[in-house]
């Protein structure tokens, strides 16, 4: 009994050491909350991303952000939620991840990630999406009055532009579905990030780029595909930008 006894000790001692931070929570009130990677494997990816409905709103490896409730993994390797109305900021460190799996198309069948080679820190922010509703968005690129974001909902990008006060200025800007919406984004940005001449190319040069064939044909505008390889790799990837 005792052998039985140590064995499962043992066995969640290993499982408590493979558990690496993830990203850091802080909270509203000051407080911050380590979230972790839930062992750091596919398996882990998939079980998080279950806990969330369907297509809603997840693309963040171990994290899932589902409306307006933000899914993590505690150091002891249990899912907790947490409401997004209690969060000030999610950082997600490069230098602890520094390759992130991000969800970039999902079936009934199948969920595909791509790896993305950051430079910088994942930094979400709570921004009013619908109705007085905060979600969570990924910050994309700042200057010196506004913020660039993007959100992902049912399968779909939207960037949301917003001041240095996180008053939104401009919504719902769809892209990276069709080359042609994609474009027009491009041109929305520009009347707010024109002279960020960094994030402009590299949203013109992304779209150049597609991900799958014939109807699931998408054009990423945050990042180029490399479906030649496996595990498949994003690069150009744009995230966390400063423009000033």
């Amino acid at each position: 009994m005792k052998i039985i006894c140590t064995y499962f000790l043992c066995l969640m001692s290993f499982a408590l050491f493979a558990q690496q931070p993830f990203a850091t929570i802080t909270l509203n009130n000051g407080e911050a909350i380590t979230a972790y990677d839930g062992g750091g494997n596919k398996d882990a990816l998939l079980k998080i991303r279950k806990q969330g409905r369907a297509i809603a709103n997840s693309n963040l490896s171990y994290i899932t952000l589902d409306g307006e409730t933000l899914i993590y993994y505690s150091k002891s390797g249990e899912i907790e939620k947490l409401d997004v109305d209690a969060i000030k900021m999610v950082t997600i460190s490069v230098k602890e991840n520094p390759t992130i799996q991000m969800t970039i198309k999902e079936t009934s069948l199948s969920t595909d990630f791509v790896r993305a080679n950051l430079t910088t820190d994942i930094i979400l922010v709570p921004l009013e999406i619908y109705k007085k509703r905060h979600h969570l968005v990924q910050v994309i690129a700042t200057n010196d009055k506004y913020i660039l974001t993007n959100y992902f909902a049912n399968g779909i990008n939207y960037f949301y532009i917003c001041d240095k006060e996180y008053n939104l200025i401009e919504k719902r800007i769809m892209h990276s579905l069709t080359r042609k919406k994609s474009e027009k984004a491009i041109e929305e940005v520009k009347n707010y990030f024109g002279n960020c001449n960094n994030l402009i190319s590299a949203l013109e040069e992304n779209v150049k780029n597609t991900f799958g064939k014939g109807i699931q044909k998408q054009y990423f505008l945050l990042m180029t595909i490399n479906e030649d390889v496996e595990p498949r790799t994003g690069t150009n990837v744009i995230n966390n930008l400063s423009c000033n």
